[in-house]
């Protein structure tokens, strides 16, 4: 371990450096401070108190930018708050050395640090050293979640309900391509050959769609309404091809332009709609409708189940 960490006033000055950092510039403060004493390629952080953004990235590109939640919360459940565990792990789709880092304070929800080091030896003092320093970092950060202002409230608030609706979506999407595989298998209008293939290539086209999936944007920019349900009819143009169901998908009325969160929504209330009423027995028609009265858009989904109601989706 490098001198200057035997000096007192030396640690507390980084100490200030890191509890001065501003959110956003956290993790890269302490990545920098860090990898004085554990020399790293990239880190990255999964926090419970930060609805915004709760995974975040820093260092080699070609690492960063393959890190997956996915990948963070498997490696979050071998953790132990307080230590410095080196593992073999699974991070940006590679098997690598990790160094885990956890902080369960007792305000917040805690923090996840995952560090890939550069090769060479890890020492126990320098990682008992960067273990000590997470924690108290994860404790100044569960203490300022506390007490966010209301810019940070509401700004939190629109990033979980677009994280939500981007779920709700994809959740969707994954339901739409399973029911029409099922459809197509259990079809009676198609030989064993013929739905076996068609199987195998919607699942590789759902394959290659997933391999493609980038986070949406979610900026200020239109969507004619007519482009936005076109797009909602490719989306369900598999399943209406191989249900038995006689679904009609009509063409919204008025052709204004929508923000495009607005007809994302729209999109994505439709489908969990006409999804619902699929998948009630005793529907045999469907008809889904847009219609746009000025500044409202209505949502219109009619099918002829006796148990109508109950193909509402509950709101959340």
């Amino acid at each position: 371990m490098d001198a200057w960490w035997s000096d007192p006033r030396h640690v507390l000055d980084v100490v200030e450096r890191l509890l001065s950092a501003l959110r956003p510039h956290l993790l890269g403060r302490f990545s920098d401070e860090l990898g004085k004493l554990i020399p790293h390629r990239a880190a990255a952080m999964q926090t419970g108190d930060c609805p915004r953004s709760p995974l975040k990235v820093v260092g080699d590109q070609t690492i960063a930018q393959a890190v997956t939640s996915v990948e963070v919360q498997r490696l979050v459940d071998l953790s132990e708050p307080g230590k410095a565990l080196v593992v073999d792990g699974v991070l940006g789709g590679v098997e690598r050395r990790l160094v885990l880092f956890s902080s369960m304070p007792a305000v917040g929800k805690g923090a996840v640090l995952v560090v890939v080091p550069e090769d060479g030896e890890l020492l126990t003092p320098e990682l008992e050293l960067a273990a000590q320093l997470w924690h108290i970092l994860g404790t100044d950060a569960g203490q300022r979640a506390l007490d966010p202002g209301p810019n940070v409230l509401a700004g939190n608030l629109a990033a979980a309900t677009a994280r939500a609706q981007a779920i709700t979506d994809l959740g969707q999407t994954h339901a739409a391509t399973l029911t029409t595989l099922l459809a197509v298998l259990r079809s009676g209008r198609l030989s064993d050959v013929v739905a076996r293939r068609t199987a195998a290539d919607l699942a590789t086209d759902a394959l290659l769609e997933l391999k493609g999936v980038v986070d949406r944007d979610q900026a200020l920019s239109e969507e004619r309404a007519a482009a936005a349900f076109a797009l909602l009819r490719t989306q369900l143009a598999d399943l209406v091809r191989h249900t038995e169901v006689d679904v009609d998908l009509v063409d919204p009325v008025g052709d204004a332009s929508l923000p495009q969160d607005i007809a994302h929504t729209a999109r994505t209330m439709t489908r969990g709609l006409v999804l619902a009423a699929l998948d009630r027995p005793a529907t045999t028609r469907l008809r889904a409708s847009w219609r746009l009265e000025g500044a409202v858009l209505r949502i219109t989904v009619r099918d002829d189940s006796p148990e109508v109601t109950a193909a509402v989706p509950a709101r959340g």
